[in-house]
This record gives structure tokens, C-alpha cells and sequence, in this order.
């Protein structure tokens, strides 16, 4: 007998949502005046983005955190040491 039995399980997911005040709230957080990151998008422009901003920016980090993927770009990082 060979029987091939088949079971589905399902593991329930909790999705998780960034909010748009989320967003907007870390942004205010941004210091004006320092040096801009990896993009070279400078904390003035990114305070000053218009509402449709803030909202494509948190179904961005939405989409990436429940699929759990961050694109490579995000995990770059520039560090230069400077002596006092």
C-alpha cells in the first residue's frame, strides 16, 4: 500500500502595518543640517515631502517587513572615522 497522505498546516502570520504618522513622526525627528545618507536626500527635503510621501514611504516599509526582505541598497553603509 502506498498511500501518500497530505497534511496543510497553516501558520497563522500577524501582518504588520507602518503607519503613515509613523513615518511622518520619525521624519520630524530628523536633524536639519547633517549629512545626508547613502541617497543624499538631505532631512529638509524629506520634511518638506507632501503628505503622498509619507503614505507610499509606509506601504514601502509595510510591504518590506512582512515579507521580510529589505532591498541591499538599505544595508549599505559609509562610516568614516574622524580624529578630534
Amino acid at each position: 500500500m502506498n498511500e501518500t497522505i497530505t497534511r496543510e498546516t497553516t501558520i497563522e502570520e500577524k501582518l504588520i502595518t507602518v503607519t503613515t504618522e509613523e513615518v511622518e513622526t520619525a521624519v520630524k525627528k530628523l536633524k536639519i543640517g547633517k549629512a545626508a545618507g547613502q541617497g543624499n536626500i538631505p532631512a529638509e527635503l524629506l520634511k518638506n515631502a507632501p503628505q503622498k510621501f509619507y503614505k507610499m514611504t509606509s506601504q514601502l516599509f509595510t510591504i518590506c517587513i512582512n515579507k521580510h526582505t529589505i532591498p541591499k541598497e538599505w544595508k549599505i553603509a559609509h562610516i568614516i572615522p574622524i580624529s578630534k
